[in-house]
């Protein structure tokens, strides 16, 4: 099973506990963008709260998922889960944000990260 199908059936599970992000869930799920890289600047108080129930969603899945033969790259739920998170976050709470583009400084070999890429779509389990 793909590992963002993986993450998709956990968000969807703990979503289930946390109802009034329901519709927040559904939205986000439902778009073809999200924000990547775990990457942002926010006020203190709204860190804070973001880290807070974050991590209460993350360590519940901690809980629940073992890991132990899963790939390196699927041992990363956590990354992912959490990529998706911010954009659930956001819309529920409302909270404004601006977006700034994000520029590799390192040259990149997109050939041979496009066919990681399409290599993992398609024949990952």
């Amino acid at each position: 099973m793909p590992i963002i199908l993986k993450a998709w059936i956990w968000l969807n599970k703990l979503s289930k506990k946390n109802p009034d992000y329901l519709p927040a869930f559904t939205t986000v799920m439902n778009r073809t963008w999200a924000h990547m890289f775990n990457m942002f600047l926010m006020r203190r108080d709204l860190f804070n709260r973001y880290m807070s129930w974050l991590f209460d969603i993350l360590f519940e899945i901690e809980k629940r998922v073992d890991i132990t033969d899963w790939s390196v790259y699927e041992s990363r739920i956590y990354g992912f889960v959490s990529e998706l998170l911010l954009d659930v976050w956001l819309e529920r709470n409302q909270v404004s944000f601006k977006e700034q583009n994000v520029s590799f400084m390192e040259k990149q070999n997109w050939i041979k990260k496009g066919g990681a890429f399409l290599k993992r779509k398609m024949f990952s389990r």
